[in-house]
């Protein structure tokens, strides 16, 4: 009896030394084998919407070497987050709630999770049932595909309180028979060719979104070719500095379209005569847009720029088509009025100091597309003369590519380049106009704009750090051949390497303007 009851005594034993064990182990390991996800059978991550706080749609897990990043807006809580491993199929496997504010999480003891989420305000576009995707959108080389769906735009409580803004704003549904409150199709030109792509964002009703004012059309920029994302932003707001009018106000985001996190894009306003906008008088004012072929592009019937595809001229936002003769007299009368250098009868065509700061932008900042892409003009009946703005597609300045057959280095900060390009020669035979140009310069605020410039690029890097971060992680860019120039002058290329020379390129070619503008009076 006695040797049952130790032989009792010893099993019981034996079952309490394992089941503190196992204790032991579930409280070691509870961090890293979540519930009985085997982590060879997890293909996908997915955050809930309805189980998660701050996000407008389930967002996916993005799979980079041998591990998942999720990307999260601005507002989402990443101290309890619910996640879900899934399967092959899309299956979601367990339930997974991780605090990942203080660790990454490991499935299985073999899976590494982590989140990633910067400060910048979230532009979520998700698409509604049998609405299109975004395969289908990119698929389309006009951009005459959209995809519908609803759009989310959310900011921090911070951000909210600075610009003055709603921290969430949801897209309107007008009823207008669309599937979903937004249409979204492409946008660009030679951009749409890479892998990272600009949008249009087609409301139903217009909204305000992060306090530029109410509107319907909008876009949003990849800034592929920039690898600062800041360029458009830097000589958008020197435009402004110089006294351009209608600049386009853009803000910094993080964009996901149906759960996918995009990178970090520029939501901007988009240029279109409408309330808040372009102000003009239907039926008496035109805008136009010079050097882009389309649809509505008119061929000009004399060569001005480099070839036959950007020889064109579009007017936009034109409601009523019977006035499109006049419009397009306007603009072929103006520019043979700039070819002729031998007189002066320019002068009664255009707005000389509009003329003269839109060139003072485009030249100190090199713009490649200073002529030839999305250059737009303004006609004013009352003054009967063509205003030269707003500015737009900023993105290839600054020495970040070096185009193809112009006369003129676009790399270094030094020397004058856009004023070899199409109009700008003939203009530059005119006498007024080089005097208005130095007149400006001097006396009409332009080379202070230019001494704030380069504190532009410091503030602007700053406030898209996190986001820029986040964007290189999805899209690794930084080594591609084009930024051999960045490399020579920094021994790599990084993001930070990019902004020092953004800001070094910038103050350098302040000063080589500063200088060569010290020598030259007017005549």
């Amino acid at each position: 009896m006695r040797k049952k009851l130790l032989a009792l005594f010893s099993f019981i034993l034996i079952l309490a030394a394992l089941r503190m064990l196992y204790l032991y182990h579930s409280r070691i390991f509870a961090a890293v084998l979540p519930g009985v996800t085997d982590a060879s059978k997890v293909e996908g991550i997915v955050v809930p919407a309805d189980e998660n706080t701050g996000i407008a749609c389930d967002i996916k897990g993005f799979a980079k070497d041998g591990r998942y990043i999720i990307f999260l807006p601005v507002r989402a809580d990443i101290s309890s987050l619910v996640l879900y491993p899934t399967d092959s199929e899309g299956h979601r496997l367990e339930r997974i709630v991780h605090d990942f504010s203080k660790e990454e999480l490991i499935i299985a003891a073999a899976l590494p999770v982590s989140v990633m989420k910067s400060d910048l305000p979230c532009v979520e576009v998700e698409f509604v049932k049998n609405g299109g995707s975004l395969e289908e959108v990119e698929d389309s080389k006009d951009h005459s595909v959209y995809a519908f769906g609803n759009l989310t735009v959310t900011c921090s409580d911070e951000t909210a309180d600075s610009l003055g803004c709603d921290p969430v704003v949801k897209s309107r549904d007008r009823n207008m028979g669309q599937r979903g409150s937004v249409a979204l199709r492409g946008h660009g030109n030679a951009s749409w060719l890479l892998d990272k792509k600009s949008y249009n964002l087609e409301l139903e009703a217009g909204s305000d979104l992060l306090s530029m004012g109410s509107a319907e059309k909008w876009i949003l920029l990849a800034n592929s070719v920039d690898k600062t994302l800041i360029r458009n932003r830097v000589f958008y707001r020197l435009a402004e500095d110089c006294g351009l009018k209608y600049t386009p106000e853009v803000r910094q985001t993080d964009l996901f379209i149906d759960g996918e996190y995009r990178g970090c894009y520029s939501l901007a306003e988009a240029v279109e005569a409408a309330p808040g906008r372009i102000d003009i008088a239907p039926g008496r004012d035109f805008l136009y847009r010079w050097g882009l072929p389309g649809p509505e592009a008119h061929q000009l019937p004399f060569m001005m720029f480099r070839d036959e595809l950007t020889n064109v001229v579009e007017l936009k936002s034109l409601k009523d088509v019977s006035s499109q003769r006049k419009g397009l007299d306007i603009a072929f009368e103006m520019m043979n009025a700039i070819r002729r250098t031998d007189d002066e009868s320019y002068l009664d065509l255009i707005d000389l100091e509009s003329w003269a700061r839109y060139y003072w932008v485009q030249e100190f900042s090199k713009n490649t597309d200073a002529t030839s892409r999305s250059v737009y003009t303004i006609w004013r009946e009352d003054t009967g003369r063509m205003e030269m703005s707003p500015v737009w597609d900023m993105d290839q300045t600054a020495g970040v590519v070096e185009p193809f057959e112009r006369p003129a280095d676009y790399l270094y900060p030094t020397e004058w380049a856009v004023r070899h390009e199409e109009w700008y020669v003939p203009l530059f035979e005119h006498p007024s106009f080089e005097n208005e140009v130095k007149r400006i310069y001097s006396e009409g605020g332009i080379d202070l704009a230019f001494d704030r410039c380069a504190g532009y690029v410091s503030e602007a890097a700053a406030e898209v750090k996190n986001g820029a971060v986040m964007n290189f992680t999805r899209w690794d860019v930084m080594g591609e051949p084009e930024n051999n120039q960045i490399v020579r002058w920094m021994g790599e290329s990084t993001l930070d390497t990019q902004t020092q020379w953004l800001e070094i390129w910038v103050a350098q070619r302040r000063d080589w303007i500063k200088e060569e503008m010290a020598n030259e009076t007017l005549e």
